[in-house]
């Protein structure tokens, strides 16, 4: 048999040497190629069939699993960052519709849990402060009047006049109820107040070195009797056993935001185990505390920062230059 192809025919011949025989057939190529053609022609159909049909599935899939689950995600994101105000707006009725109506009671009943919290501790910070206030102690009193005595037996009349009268202004200050909170300039002024009268108890024993606070932070707003414990601490466990030289020093810096008000003393007392556990101690939560272990003036001081302005701030303890302890008192402050 014999093919050849002449467009548009394809031709076979079939040829019989015993009887010198040729048949010859011929197909035009059309008929031919048309099976191959309409496969071709449904290969390409279904492909396109095909991609239609994942790409509508993918967008499907998108809509109704990827991008709700996004928000969702980007939901508590958002609520790991701290912003508890957020809300997802919901219609859907499938599962999506009920965690997205589920997280957002979430978040109500989280602001709830937070604003009770806030309230319980600021009515607890409340409650210490005004305990610390009623407990002016009672060696104080009697040690102030013990020097108006003395001051009085060699009539030391301008003494005594200056004396009660800064002790006219520290209880008056200690007393007073009415603001929670006073501005940072007054606070100052009673630490002052209170280094002032340790002053004249101890004379030269102690030397005071004061740097003054500059005007435009005068003016910030923090919680009352904050400064005047860490002075008191100073006087109490660093300067009162000095026969001579005992140094407090009182001085500010400013880094970015923040106001770091730092209270030093030359005192020799001071162990490396005692400054760690004081560490320690602020770098815990308020909120650790155990069993009915009384606060402190220091602790009390820690907390209350740290309910006013977050736990970025507040007090820390390290080793002065002076070579006792150095605290320092950090609060936000931004230029206006």
């Amino acid at each position: 048999m014999t093919r050849f192809q002449s467009d548009p025919y394809l031709y076979y011949a079939l040829y019989d040497p015993d009887h010198s025989f040729t048949l010859t057939a011929s197909i035009p190529n059309d008929v031919l190629q048309a099976p191959l053609e309409q496969y071709n022609l449904w290969l390409w159909t279904l492909t396109l069939i095909s991609i239609v049909i994942i790409m509508i599935f993918s967008f499907s899939i998108y809509r109704s699993i990827h991008k709700p689950l996004s928000v969702l995600i980007r939901g508590f994101r958002m609520a790991e960052q701290g912003q508890t105000s957020i809300h997802i707006p919901q219609s859907r009725r499938d599962e999506f519709g009920y965690l997205y109506s589920r997280f957002n009671h979430m978040i109500e009943r989280l602001h709830i849990l937070i604003d009770e919290n806030y309230v319980a501790r600021i009515r607890t910070s409340e409650a210490e402060l005004k305990h610390l206030q009623s407990q002016i102690q009672p060696h104080f009193l009697y040690n102030s009047l013990f020097s108006i005595k003395q001051m009085a037996e060699v009539e030391n009349v301008e003494l005594i006049q200056e004396f009660t009268d800064y002790l006219g202004q520290y209880f008056r200050y200690m007393s007073r109820d009415s603001h929670s909170e006073v501005s940072l300039g007054e606070e100052v002024d009673h630490a002052l107040v209170y280094a002032s009268i340790q002053k004249i108890r101890f004379g030269s024993r102690v030397q005071l070195q004061l740097e003054e606070l500059s005007r435009e932070y005068r003016d910030i707003a923090i919680p009352r009797v904050i400064i005047q414990p860490i002075v008191e601490n100073v006087f109490e466990h660093a300067l009162a056993k000095r026969s001579q030289g005992g140094i407090l020093k009182l001085s500010y810096q400013v880094e970015h935001d923040k106001l770091s008000i730092r209270i030093e003393d030359d005192g020799d007392q001071l162990t490396d185990e005692v400054l760690s556990s004081l560490q320690e101690s602020f770098q815990e939560s308020a909120n650790q505390r155990h069993g009915n272990e009384e606060i402190t003036g220091l602790m009390n001081v820690n907390q209350r920062l740290r309910i006013k302005f977050g736990a970025g701030y507040g007090l820390c303890a390290q080793r002065s230059e002076l070579g006792g302890l150095c605290m320092i008192l950090n609060i936000p402050w931004r230029r206006e």
